[in-house]
């Protein structure tokens, strides 16, 4: 899995190795640890040999000269760079720092037990674990803060490591020689353990560290994202167009709900004035009362009204229009007797 990094260059990306990669940076950080910390912890073993002061002398002999290293390690980093290039320069100085403590490890128990080759052997040591030590942590920068934690795990659980070894063993003060040999071949193959990590990260992920796949691999982590902002909107809008359903659901029931005026029962349509079907005991009464609506029915009671007012017309045939004109029919026991004639000449 890999992921575009957040801060640096452009082209970098973060490599996510998961578990493998944490287990395999906790060993690398025991392999440029282990050996210092077994001569430690044999403190009184050359304190016995040597006097109380050895232990301020191979502190010395081992922080010393890491100080140039580390100081001068930028110019020469340069060098390696321009010759091998960045991920082959740092191959080269992490894997050539953690093979330089394995050949210590495992010739150390059969070294001149003298005071200068005691003193010569940690500062050779001070000098490979500074390398091994300061490459590994620009390794680190390519993969995840995970990976960060096991490497930082590996350089503090050194000590327990060689601890539980002595243990093992049933190392005391004063240690036989096959105990001596043992602990310190059993700490040089963590050492290999350590060495074999570095070479199968630069193995596994080199295209990556060298940039031959960097714009491949940006694009499948865009892609990525792209589908993970998809999965994330998706059921957004599906809750968006189920709320918009509903809506419109309730909308319509609202619609159905509602009493409209326009929706009641027609009038029935008035008798026509000159027809056969006029009828005196017709009643206009029922007719109005077939409408829902008070404002419909107080309208056509106010017209109803005009219509048989007692006041005459002096005009037969402007009456008789207007009654022709509505939408109410009046019979003509309530005409006035001036216009009942007049219908009667029309109907004859």
């Amino acid at each position: 899995m890999l992921v575009k990094q957040q801060s640096g260059s452009a082209d970098r990306v973060r490599i996510k190795g998961h578990a493998a990669s944490v287990f395999r940076f906790f060993f690398i950080a025991i392999a440029f640890m282990e050996l210092w910390i077994l001569v430690t912890s044999q403190l009184t073993y050359y304190s016995r040999l040597y006097g109380a002061q050895i232990l301020l002398q191979l502190n010395l002999a081992f922080y010393v000269p890491s100080i140039p290293v580390l100081v001068l390690s930028g110019q020469v980093e340069k060098v390696l760079d321009d010759r091998f290039g960045k991920t082959m320069s740092m191959m080269i100085r992490l894997n050539t720092g953690l093979a330089g403590c394995l050949i210590m490890c495992a010739a150390f128990p059969f070294l001149p037990t003298t005071h200068f080759t005691l003193i010569t052997a940690i500062a050779i040591l001070g000098t490979l674990s500074a390398v091994a030590f300061s490459t590994t942590y620009q390794l680190v920068q390519w993969f995840r803060s995970a990976d960060t934690i096991g490497l930082g795990i590996g350089c503090v659980g050194s000590g327990p490591l060689v601890l539980f070894l002595q243990i093992c063993l049933e190392m005391g003060s004063n240690p036989e020689r096959w105990q001596l040999i043992t602990i310190y071949e059993i700490s040089a193959l963590l050492i290999l353990v350590g060495l074999c990590s570095s070479l199968s990260l630069f193995y596994q992920y080199w295209d990556i560290l060298s940039g031959n796949k960097v714009e491949e691999i940006l694009g499948e982590v865009k892609e990525e994202q792209e589908e993970v902002d998809i999965s994330l909107k998706k059921p957004l809008l599906e809750v968006d167009l189920t709320v918009e359903a509903d809506a419109k659901a309730l909308s319509s029931q609202r619609l159905l709900l509602t009493s409209d005026p326009f929706m009641a029962g027609p009038l029935s349509p008035a008798p026509p004035i000159g027809g056969a079907s006029l009828d005196p005991d017709w009643d206009a009464v029922p007719v109005l009362q077939k409408t829902t609506s008070p404002s419909l029915s107080r309208s056509r009671s106010a017209r109803l009204r005009g219509l048989v007012s007692s006041k005459p017309d002096p005009s037969p045939r402007r009456s008789l229009r207007r009654l022709g004109s509505g939408s109410v029919g009046i019979p003509t026991a309530l005409l006035e007797p001036s216009h009942q004639s007049y219908a009667a000449e029309q109907m004859l």
